[in-house]
C-alpha cells in the first residue's frame, strides 16, 4: 500500500509542465519554476491553482491538454 504525502487537490507534475513551458511560453519559465513544489510519493508536483495564479486561465487551458492533472481526494 502507498503512503499518500499529498495534501488533497490538483496536482501536475514539475516535469510535465516545465517542458509544455519551456517548448510553448518560455518567457514565463521563470514565473513557473519559481512556484512551490509538493512532494509526492514517487514524484514532484505544481499545484494546479499555483499554475492557474501565475499562467492566467487560457494558458492554463491549453497546458491541460498536454499535461495530466492528478486529483487527491480526502479519504
Amino acid at each position: 500500500m502507498n503512503k499518500q504525502t499529498l495534501l488533497p487537490g490538483q496536482y501536475m507534475k514539475t516535469t510535465s509542465v516545465l517542458q509544455f513551458i519551456s517548448k510553448w511560453f518560455p518567457t514565463q519559465i521563470l514565473k513557473i519554476q519559481d512556484l512551490k513544489k509538493h512532494l509526492g510519493e514517487y514524484d514532484v508536483y505544481f499545484s494546479t491553482a499555483d499554475l492557474k495564479s501565475v499562467m492566467g486561465e487560457d494558458r492554463f487551458k491549453e497546458m491541460e491538454c498536454d499535461c495530466v492533472t492528478y486529483m487527491i481526494l480526502e479519504k
